[in-house]
């Protein structure tokens, strides 16, 4: 089975490095070997768009659009507040 091959683990290893170098405020976090790892199957071990759909699925995760806790920001916030 080519999924316990060394050629499976490199095309794994390959696209989790390039996610985390593709989005850096990500980087890797735990878990994404699993689904890379689906993808990889489903895909028939095209390492290409399995990062591409690897990608897409995790969307806006590098992209957060959280309020910042920084101090000037929590000024602002705190003096927008109602009384």
């Amino acid at each position: 089975m080519w999924t316990t091959s060394a050629e499976a683990s490199g095309k794994l290893q390959r696209i989790l490095v390039a996610y985390s170098v593709h989005m850096p405020s990500v980087g890797y976090c735990q878990g994404m070997n699993y689904l890379a790892a689906m993808l990889l199957l489903v895909l028939k071990a095209d390492e290409v768009n399995a990062f591409w759909v690897l990608v897409s699925l995790l969307g806006e995760a590098g992209r957060s659009s959280a309020p910042t806790l920084d101090k000037e920001s929590l000024r602002l916030n705190v003096l927008l507040l109602p009384p």
